[in-house]
């Protein structure tokens, strides 16, 4: 076969191979991997390499993406915060999405009810810096009394996003603060949060050096799966 240039090659027992490195790194501390695979697309075919390697969701920003995805058994996780305009396309392609105004959690309730769906919401804390998240304690608990009046939503954590925006890195300290949330919102609401999303791949070296908080158990793994 004659290939025109230029050419992307891709080695796609390389990112299993990486993938279960990386899993396998996570798994040992308690952390489920959600694939990140808007790097490529939502491409069909790396993302069965992803899945082969053992990560636990598939996890996208973009709801076309996911859409390619529908054939995989796993969770779909749409990373990016819904819009509004967009809530119908979001309970239909997406499990799970990150959250952080209740505006857009009651169009989410309202599309989940229209489609006999329950849609699991993770409220997103931000931990500074400043692309995402809920910032004060007082906002996060009303979102929190507000959303678990509704129906066709669940919410089953909290997590954040960092060295995005304003290039804060992870530390003890500041997943610290998430936990404590975490743990303020169930003691106030008498609930559990299941998932703890303690953020991207620059949380890795946390693990690494042993210094990852007991209680993280979620990481949106791309960057370090790819470029391994």
């Amino acid at each position: 076969m004659i290939m025109s240039y230029p050419q992307l090659e891709i080695s796609l027992d390389k990112i299993t191979h990486n993938t279960q490195v990386v899993v396998g790194i996570c798994n040992r501390q308690g952390i489920r991997v959600a694939g990140v695979t808007k790097v490529f697309c939502g491409h069909p075919e790396i993302a069965r390499a992803m899945v082969d390697g053992g990560i636990d969701f598939l996890a996208d920003s973009r709801l076309e993406n996911l859409k390619k995805l529908r054939e995989f058994p796993l969770p779909k996780m749409l990373l990016r915060l819904p819009m509004i305009s967009q809530a119908k396309a979001v309970v239909e392609w997406a499990d799970i999405s990150l959250n952080s105004e209740i505006e857009t959690i009651i169009a989410l309730s309202e599309a989940a009810i229209a489609q006999r769906k329950s849609h699991e919401i993770i409220l997103m804390f931000d931990l500074g810096d400043l692309r995402e998240g809920i910032f004060y304690e007082k906002e996060l608990f009303r979102t929190v009394e507000q959303l678990l009046q509704l129906k066709g939503v669940i919410l089953i954590g909290i997590g954040t996003n960092m060295t995005c925006f304003g290039g804060v890195i992870p530390t003890p300290k500041n997943l610290s603060r998430l936990l404590r949330q975490k743990r303020a919102i169930e003691s106030r609401f008498d609930l559990h949060l299941e998932v703890v999303s303690g953020g991207n791949s620059s949380a890795l070296y946390l693990i690494e050096e042993g210094s990852m908080p007991d209680g993280i158990n979620q990481l949106r793994l791309g960057e370090s799966i790819v470029l391994g």
